[in-house]
């Protein structure tokens, strides 16, 4: 029977954190030149905007939850979740465990975001920075500048109309992102993306990039390995274009009129498919690479391709 007890005792203390979720539903004013700092370590995370003037948090808390801080701290507003020293040490993120919190504030005032593991959604907001490990980012119609980055994440991003800087580690990022400028890096993960930006910046290491661009004022991108792919609508009078690999493929297509001074050079093996001009490549005597020098138009926009030893394609 003592073993029994014990036992029941022991299923208690286990399942006792599961049901210790608790419930908030809160608000803080929050000043115009006041900024909204959040630190939620797991779980799902909406960040939405409202008109009143306040900060409100609603949902539940971390069954794991140490502490929990809502107030106003000088210059900002904060809302930080707390686990265990110990947790931290041990983190995992796995499971179904964590807050769940709804978050609504003034899409005017800037927020500074962090977390381990939670997916978070945020929807018609102003400034953004955001962090995470492990967490993955949805995105929706960003009116200011984005500065997102993660390790092992994803991004999606969609209507983001600000000036964007988004890096992943591992992660993939994908999306449709407007405003005047773009930046966009990953390690080994894929980058697939539609943008009117009109400067873009576009780095991977080992993973592929998909862009479909309108029209393009500055355009760098490369890989080291991965494919890169672009799409692009109208280079600008003046503009400039430069992508580069050490061993991916090169394809870029152009749909309007051209008028460039074109440079495409590969190294040993690589080869040059010309799609824009009747114009051939020249072929190294001694060495198996070929270059294309070619002057479209009246040559105000410069267009530079090179790779080591991928394949370039310049596409109508």
């Amino acid at each position: 029977m003592k073993r029994f007890l014990t036992g029941i005792a022991l299923s208690i203390a286990l399942i006792a954190p599961l049901m210790a979720a608790e419930s908030i539903d809160r608000s803080e004013p929050i000043q115009p030149d006041q900024r909204l700092r959040v630190e939620i370590p797991r779980g799902e995370v909406t960040l939405m905007a409202s008109d009143d003037g306040q900060v409100s948090v609603q949902g539940s808390l971390d069954e794991d939850t140490e502490s929990f801080e809502f107030a106003t701290r000088g210059d900002e507003v904060v809302v930080i979740l707390r686990l265990p020293s110990s947790m931290e040490k041990q983190w995992d993120g796995s499971g179904d465990r964590g807050a769940r919190l709804t978050i609504r504030y003034p899409r005017n005032n800037a927020l500074q975001y962090s977390t381990i593991s939670a997916d978070t959604e945020a929807n018609e907001l102003g400034e953004i920075r955001m962090e995470s490990v492990s967490g993955d980012f949805m995105l929706n119609s960003i009116q200011g500048r984005s500065q997102i980055e993660t390790v092992s994440g994803d991004i999606e991003a969609r209507n983001l109309t600000g000036e964007a800087n988004l890096e992943t580690v591992s992660g993939d990022v994908e999306g449709n992102l407007s405003g005047s400028a773009l930046r966009v890096h990953t390690v080994s993960g894929d980058i697939n993306l539609k943008s009117d930006a009109s400067q873009v910046n576009l780095e991977s290491v080992s993973g592929d990039i998909d862009a479909r661009l309108s029209n393009i004022d500055q355009l760098r991108g490369g890989t080291v390995s991965g494919e890169l792919t672009i799409e692009l609508a109208q280079l600008d009078s003046g503009g400039e274009i430069a992508l580069e690999t050490v061993s991916g493929d090169i394809s870029l297509r152009h749909q309007g009129a051209i008028d460039a001074q074109v440079t495409a050079d590969t190294g040993p093996g690589g080869s040059i498919r010309n799609g824009w001009s009747d114009d051939e490549p020249s072929r190294g005597r001694y060495v198996s690479n070929e270059n294309l020098d070619l002057r479209l138009g009246q040559g105000q926009a410069r267009v530079r391709l090179n790779t080591v030893s991928g394949d370039l394609q310049l596409k109508k």
